[in-house]
C-alpha cells in the first residue's frame, strides 16, 4: 500500500497524494460508494426507506406526545366543569349489575366502589350476580350483608343492599 519514500530529490508539496506514490489509490477506488467491496442495491434502498419512514412516524408521534404534555401543563389550573346539572326529579331509575365469576380478590373493592356511587339511593338498584365455583360467593355474601346493615351508612343504601340480598338469596347468593 505504501511505497518506500525515495530520497527526497524534489521539494515536498505537503499533499500526501502527490508526495507519496500510491497513497490515494485506495481512497479513489471507494469515492463512489460506501466501500470497495459493497454497493447499495434495490433491497438496501428499500430497507433504508422503510427504516427512516418508521423513524419519521415515531418522531411525529413523539412531537405529538410533547404537545399533549405541554397542553396538560397549560390547562392544569382549569378543572373540567359539567355543562349543566340535572334535577333529582329528572334522573332515571338505574340498575347496576355486578356479574362475578371466581373473582374473590376483587369482589370487596367492587361492592365498595358501587356503594359509593354519587346517585340518589331511591333511584339506584344494585344487583350482585354471582355464579362462582370458589369462595367468591361467601365473600360477596359477607360484603353485601356488611353494607346492608343500617348503622353507619345511609338508609337508602342499606335498603338497596337489603333488596339485593333478598333477591339473590334464592338464586345464587346463599348466605
Amino acid at each position: 500500500m505504501f511505497a518506500l519514500i525515495a530520497p527526497v530529490t524534489q521539494p515536498l508539496t505537503g499533499d500526501p497524494c502527490v508526495d507519496v506514490p500510491g497513497f490515494c489509490d485506495e481512497i479513489e477506488k471507494t469515492v463512489a460508494n460506501i466501500s470497495s467491496l459493497y454497493q447499495l442495491d434495490a433491497f438496501d434502498w428499500t430497507i433504508l426507506i422503510i427504516y427512516f419512514g418508521i423513524l419519521a412516524i415515531l418522531a411525529i408521534y413523539g412531537v405529538y406526545r410533547v404537545k399533549q404534555v405541554i397542553e396538560f401543563w397549560r390547562y392544569r389550573k382549569f378543572p373540567p366543569r359539567p355543562k349543566g346539572e340535572f334535577a333529582e326529579a329528572d334522573l332515571p331509575h338505574i340498575t347496576v349489575q355486578l356479574p362475578l365469576f371466581n373473582e374473590m380478590y376483587v369482589v370487596e373493592r367492587l361492592v365498595q366502589a358501587v356503594s359509593e356511587l354519587d346517585y340518589p339511593r331511591q333511584l339506584l338498584e344494585i344487583q350482585v350476580l354471582d355464579d362462582s365455583t370458589d369462595e367468591t360467593m361467601s365473600i360477596a355474601c359477607t360484603t353485601v350483608e356488611e353494607y346492608a346493615r343500617p348503622h353507619g351508612i345511609q338508609s337508602g343504601r342499606a335498603r338497596a343492599w337489603h333488596e339485593i340480598r333478598e333477591r339473590r338469596v334464592d338464586c345464587h347468593l346463599r348466605c
